[in-house]
């Protein structure tokens, strides 16, 4: 297994250059990649300031990912609950920093009051502290 950065899995969804292409599917045709946390989120950023994506396309994109057979994601139970979120309306940051908290803690505190009333109607103890 090898891990992988943003700029393949980028490279990969917009094919916006050939020889890199090439080379991406040539190493995850022989390679099954893993992928953290931290390039997942760092994905979403990339494709919403450099390619324009919408919130929904991004989710639904990312949604993509986590089914190819040869990608290992952390956290990606996690990730697919957060994506579900950003469905809902939430930003993908704030969805997966919200998926990703172990259980053993007691709420998520934030000043992001948008975050606080797009997350509690669903169930979420989100609050300002």
């Amino acid at each position: 297994m090898i891990a992988v950065d943003t700029n393949i899995l980028a490279r990969l969804l917009i094919a916006d250059d050939k020889d890199q292409l090439d080379r991406v599917l040539e190493l995850l045709s022989n390679n099954t990649a893993w992928v953290s946390r931290t390039v997942t989120l760092e994905l979403a950023w990339v494709l919403r300031s450099r390619y324009n994506f919408a919130q929904s396309q991004i989710a639904v994109t990312i949604q993509n990912l986590l089914q190819a057979e040869n990608l290992v994601f952390e956290d990606e139970a996690e990730l697919e609950a957060a994506m579900e979120l950003a469905q809902e309306g939430i930003d993908i940051a704030d969805a997966i920093h919200l998926c990703c908290v172990p259980s053993h803690t007691t709420g998520f505190k934030t000043f992001d009051n948008s975050f606080i009333k797009m997350s509690s109607p669903l169930g979420f103890d989100v609050s300002a502290p």
